[in-house]
């Protein structure tokens, strides 16, 4: 017995057994095998962060799309996903959704991205790891007449970063290297 339990009656199963120190009255004494347990509220739904809705279930809580699938149909196999035909990640009519393999999935998903991407409907991507170089200094150097791979030592990068700055900066160069 650990210092917080202590014995208590079940007024339940009608045995001494133990029970954590917080309980305040004796109308609620019960042992920990016969507590009162919060009821689930099957049915309740929440929206994600990531656009879709999950249910709460008698399992658990699950995403609603997958949940309707298998309602109807029974079973995702390994490797499949439910994709809503759509786009629309709240709209999980049975009509709306099909199941495709996730590679397939994964290059509609992106080519729709592109498109969006392509329109201005998204911004671009940033990728953390490019190095952009400060103009400045970058100017100054092409000035001097260093080579791509001098400055790409001064920035400790290679002179292909070094080359893309130049691009994206819109500058002209005589290559050296």
């Amino acid at each position: 017995m650990k210092s917080f339990d202590r014995l208590v009656f079940c007024s339940v199963c009608n045995e001494w057994r133990t029970r954590k120190d917080s309980v305040k009255t004796p109308a609620e004494i019960r042992c920990y095998k016969h507590r009162r347990v919060r009821q689930k509220t099957i049915g309740k739904k929440n929206i994600m962060g990531n656009g879709y809705l999950r249910i709460q279930t008698e399992t658990g809580w699950q995403y609603e799309h997958r949940y309707i699938w298998q309602l109807h149909h029974g079973f995702i196999p390994v490797g499949f996903v439910v994709h809503h035909i759509d786009g629309d990640k709240t709209n999980n009519d049975i009509n709306n959704l099909k199941l495709l393999p996730r590679k397939k999935h994964d290059s509609i998903e992106t080519s729709h991205r592109w498109d969006l991407r392509r329109a201005g409907k998204l911004p671009p991507i940033q990728n953390p790891k490019q190095k952009n170089l400060d103009r400045t200094v970058l100017v100054k150097m092409l000035v001097q007449g260093k080579s791509l791979s001098a400055i790409g030592r001064h920035f400790d990068t290679t002179h292909d970063t070094v080359k893309r700055n130049i691009e994206r900066y819109g500058l002209h160069f005589k290559n050296t290297d």
